[in-house]
């Protein structure tokens, strides 16, 4: 058939190039995201992811808000694929666990949802939904008034909070007692999950120091939120409600 078509006089046609599929995907997956998941242990729970992108490289931060249980974690993978994508999971705090994610994303252009699975290492999997938001609530600011209670205990909390245009939380925080014993204080990353909340993980950067997970409702005044010690980090747990203003 080759043969035929080439020697024939006068046909003056030409064949149609056959088109071929990407082998990866060329679509822009960076921006900032915020959908629902399922989990395995957590149940239904809020999630918020920030992707950077640099070509195929993907890095970013996520946040997960359930019930009784929030989480921070690092992103970083790559496309990997014509419409997929990979990243490993990795918690700030090492109490929590790492896993993987595998995203299915568009061939191309801005993408605006995306849904996929993760799966973690000896611990929960589950799924997810994003979409691409508009705008994000402000967690930013200096809070020198705020209070904190739990434990049986009452005091003062303080918070700088910094907030990056994809939703990415940092800064320092530190909470004062009638006992200076209780004193705590240390550093503070967190993420945007949803349009009106926010995870926290605050840090101590005291040598016997309790971490605690924090969620916080945002868009009100006071902020307001409840916090807990991350389990096997603390001799003793606790949990309680904190506001900053």
């Amino acid at each position: 058939m080759l043969l035929a078509g080439c020697g024939g006089g006068g046909g003056g046609g030409s064949a149609t190039p056959a088109t071929s599929t990407p082998t990866t995907s060329t679509a822009t997956l960076g921006g900032t995201y915020l959908g629902t998941n399922t989990d395995s242990v957590g149940g239904a729970g809020s999630i918020g992811v920030n992707i950077v992108q640099s070509g195929t490289s993907l890095s970013g931060t996520m946040g997960l808000l359930y019930a009784s249980a929030v989480e921070v974690a690092t992103l970083s993978g790559s496309v990997n694929g014509a419409t997929s994508a990979t990243l490993t999971i990795t918690p700030v705090d090492v109490g929590f666990c790492p896993g993987v994610l595998t995203a299915t994303i568009p061939a191309s252009g801005q993408v605006t949802t995306w849904t996929g699975s993760y799966i973690g290492t000896n611990c929960s999997s589950g799924t997810f939904s994003l979409t691409l938001a508009t705008t994000l609530p402000n967690a930013a600011g200096t809070f020198n008034a705020g209070t904190v209670t739990g434990g049986g205990l009452s005091g003062t909390l303080k918070a700088t909070i910094a907030q990056t245009s994809g939703g990415v939380l940092s800064g320092s925080w530190a909470s004062t007692f009638t006992n200076p014993a209780n004193n705590n204080s240390g550093s503070v990353n967190g993420m945007i999950v949803r349009s009106n909340a926010a995870v926290f993980y605050l840090i101590s950067s005291l040598p016997n120091g309790c971490p605690f997970a924090a969620a916080a409702t945002l868009g009100v005044t006071p902020i307001t939120g409840a916090y807990g010690t991350i389990a096997g980090t603390c001799s003793v747990a606790q949990t309680g409600t904190f506001t900053l203003q």
